[in-house]
């Protein structure tokens, strides 16, 4: 949509400036000139405001989030196949947390050791 939107106000424009060519034909007059002349650069100004203000960052954060997705269906897939395979928590762990940023990566006993931790006090 951001790619067509402009594309469309340029055909309502063209449609615009249809309309005011064809009133050029006998009465030229700034009255009826100047209405259609608006017409058509609103058109093409709606299409621009469309696409930059509302399509584009739609779009762009629609993005985000497959990518977002894409990456935790991976891991997931990834656990499957570890677990499949046999392995203890403690390694999938250290292998599941390489798909994490390092500042959401915690291991499990740390936030279970804070967790009593909290229990106890």
């Amino acid at each position: 949509m951001a790619r067509i939107a402009p594309s469309l106000g340029l055909v309502g424009t063209l449609i615009g400036m249809i309309n005011m060519l064809r009133g050029m034909g006998g009465d030229v007059s700034p009255e009826t000139l100047g209405p259609n002349m608006a017409v058509a650069l609103v058109c093409t100004l709606y299409g621009c405001l469309l696409a930059f203000l509302i399509f584009l960052p739609a779009s762009e954060k629609l993005k985000a989030y497959s990518i977002q997705e894409q990456a935790l269906i991976h891991m997931i897939c990834e656990a499957l196949l570890l677990i499949r395979a046999g392995q203890t928590g403690r390694e999938m762990e250290e292998i599941l947390n390489a798909y994490l940023p390092p500042q959401k990566r915690q291991a499990i006993v740390e936030r279970l050791l804070l967790s009593e931790a909290g229990s106890k006090g």
